[in-house]
């Protein structure tokens, strides 16, 4: 796009590449179809061949769109159908930005080498001492805008006040750092091309081996300390809302982790999360037919983890679990007829139960503010419950489909690959 380019634009690998960024984050996609809008429209400016430019994009995003439907089909089908809990607000927004810095790297630091090329790319650029082409100063001042973005140069936290959406949509500034990074080092790299002196170019190429060593060694480093943290007596911090059970100590989780049994790690350490659990209107006593848009309660971060906390990790019942053919079925024993049980499932709008091999109504049961059932036991003895899930657009056909675009995709893009090499060959 940038070099007005429009035959240089294959919708396949286009297509794909954005396929499986929707496949891995879908906020990542959403703030990299931003940055590509910019491109889209600078090319539109000055491509003369504009319908092709049009048209390739418009059938690569039909492509693409087809291609991840089993990402946004899942995720129309959930949201379109109830009231989620959103991820949790982060409400100082400020302490998760990214600073430049010298010896530091991490998170929110970006180290002493990337740290210097972007200040020597951006400094080039108001300089004026290097002759940047137009798509090298497109990045650089993307990249630069970006680099803004994700540092403390923007009162994040008073301007999430101001507009508290970014709290939760956002989260991190840092997160502008991946295009900041990519865009700045692309633009690094055409500024050295385009260096006139073959020399100087010599001279920033060795400069750059030499500081790729050096970030080589710094990540080197970094594992270093954490395998001597890991070697202490308190190899575990606990972070967020992961809690390790109480009755393990440090040794016996280290032991635990570097087993050959993966699993085991998994059942010793809790999360109290409450992101995208359906919404209900009362933690005791809200059925199903009750959750209009005006019946809900904003019940806050803190109150929402705690439920999940109550209803799932801490949940006592005596139950035992499995997983046949993509359906949970849970059984326990009553005592007597009509004792309550409260089960640690999630029961969402297009949620299916059975209850002793009966149809259970979804408006006959207390659901808690996460959606956990209170189940009436309908008799002495065992009881069983099947939960399973119907979605109105993902199917078994659907997915056939979807397998089926990606296998021609591929295969389309091996070919086109090969007789392309062919071609330049002879």
């Amino acid at each position: 796009m940038l070099k007005n380019d429009s035959e240089s634009l294959h919708v396949l690998p286009f297509a794909l590449i954005f396929s499986l960024l929707i496949q891995v984050h879908v906020l990542s996609t959403l703030m990299s179809i931003i940055v590509l809008g910019i491109f889209f429209i600078f090319s539109m400016i000055k491509n003369k061949k504009r319908n092709e430019l049009l048209l390739k994009c418009f059938f690569a995003g039909m492509l693409t769109l087809l291609l991840t439907f089993n990402v946004w089909g899942a995720m129309l089908d959930v949201f379109g159908s109830e009231k989620l809990y959103s991820p949790f607000s982060e409400l100082s927004m400020s302490n998760f930005t990214t600073d430049i810095s010298v010896s530091t790297y991490d998170t929110t630091h970006i180290g002493f080498v990337l740290s210097l090329i972007f200040l020597l790319q951006i400094g080039l650029y108001f300089s004026k001492s290097v002759k940047f082409t137009t798509p090298n100063k497109l990045v650089t001042i993307l990249g630069t805008f970006f680099l803004i973005l994700s540092s403390n140069l923007i009162p994040w936290t008073k301007l999430s006040n101001l507009i508290p959406q970014l709290q939760i949509s956002l989260q991190f500034p840092y997160r502008f750092i991946g295009f900041a990074t990519v865009l700045l080092l692309a633009g690094f790299g055409a500024t050295i091309t385009s260096l006139p002196s073959v020399r100087l170019k010599r001279y920033f190429e060795i400069s750059m081996a030499i500081l790729s060593s050096f970030l080589l060694f710094q990540s080197y480093m970094d594992l270093q300390n954490k395998s001597t943290l890991w070697n202490t007596d308190r190899p575990i911090i606990s972070k967020s809302l992961n809690n390790f059970k109480s009755e393990y100590g440090n040794e016996q989780i280290k032991h635990i982790f570097v087993s050959s049994h993966l699993g085991k790690g998994l059942q010793i350490v809790t999360n109290e999360s409450s992101d995208y659990l359906p919404k209900y209107y009362s933690a005791d006593a809200a059925s199903y037919n009750q959750r209009g848009t005006n019946g809900y309660r904003n019940k806050g971060d803190s109150e929402a983890y705690a439920a999940y906390g109550k209803y799932i990790n801490r949940n006592t019942s005596a139950i035992t679990k499995r997983v046949v053919n993509d359906k949970l079925i849970i059984s326990w024993n009553a005592i007597k007829k009509a004792d309550k049980i409260q089960l640690p499932i999630i029961i969402y709008a297009n949620s299916l139960i059975t209850l002793n091999n009966h149809h259970l109504n979804k408006d006959k049961m207390t659901l808690s503010t996460i959606g956990t059932p209170t189940i009436t036991s309908p008799k002495v003895g065992k009881n069983t419950l099947t939960l399973s899930y119907h979605s109105n657009l993902i199917t078994t056909k659907s997915i056939l489909i979807i397998i089926s675009a990606w296998i021609i995709s591929v295969i389309a893009l091996i070919v086109l690959t090969i007789k392309n090499g062919q071609k330049r060959h002879f």
